[in-house]
């Protein structure tokens, strides 16, 4: 119950920021997302091997040096990932200009 409560009330408050500070509250997301990418970064190595718990552990991030299965692995879900976010946007979009063309006509 709390998990959809804050759900709920977190997309009404990011619905509002956008309708009304659209421009900075992007700047702030995608700030949020390009801050994450060293968290979420897919190559990276352990180095402290010894320690069992894994909230203890340390990792680093590191460029594969060369390009395997798992780095084209990777690339096909980041590429995926990126035409599926443009072709909702293109949908978003086109179902936008047809409502649009619509209410025009009938006024």
């Amino acid at each position: 119950a709390g998990c959809l409560t804050g759900l709920l009330l977190f997309s009404r408050v990011l619905k509002w920021l956008l309708a009304h500070y659209a421009a900075p509250t992007m700047a702030a997301l995608c700030g949020f997302m390009v801050g994450s990418l060293y968290k979420i970064w897919p190559f990276q190595v352990d180095t402290t091997p010894t320690v069992e718990k894994f909230k203890e552990k340390i990792f680093e991030p590191y460029l594969p040096e060369a390009f395997d299965a798992q780095a084209a692995a990777y690339l096909g879900v980041a590429v995926g990932c990126f035409l599926l976010v443009t072709v909702v946007d293109a949908v978003s979009r086109l179902k936008q200009t047809t409502e649009e063309r619509t209410a025009v006509a009938d006024a």
